[in-house]
């Protein structure tokens, strides 16, 4: 599309939407779990994919390794973490 960094932006929408998902599908099947247990756990496992899928990247395929698209990947998880974490304090 031509516009710079643009990846970055759909690396911080699909892992924050990963954070959302996640978290509603954890949450529906534990209630009695408290709020910040799942989002760390969540968020955790969102930045370690995001990681692993970078390096991935860099070994198995033709793909290059980009640190920038691990900070987007973890901006976005972190960036639904703190959505979940206002929503829950309301």
């Amino acid at each position: 599309f031509g516009i710079p960094n643009l990846d970055k932006l759909v690396h911080m929408f699909l892992f924050g939407g990963f954070v959302l998902l996640w978290y509603f599908t954890i949450k529906k099947d534990r209630k009695s779990q408290p709020l910040p247990g799942i989002l760390k756990r969540v968020f955790l496992i969102s930045a370690l994919y995001g990681i692993s899928m970078e390096f991935f990247q860099y070994f198995f395929t033709a793909r290059s390794f980009d640190i920038w698209d691990i900070v987007a990947d973890i901006t976005g998880a972190g960036i639904a973490w703190g959505i979940l974490s206002m929503k829950g304090k309301k």
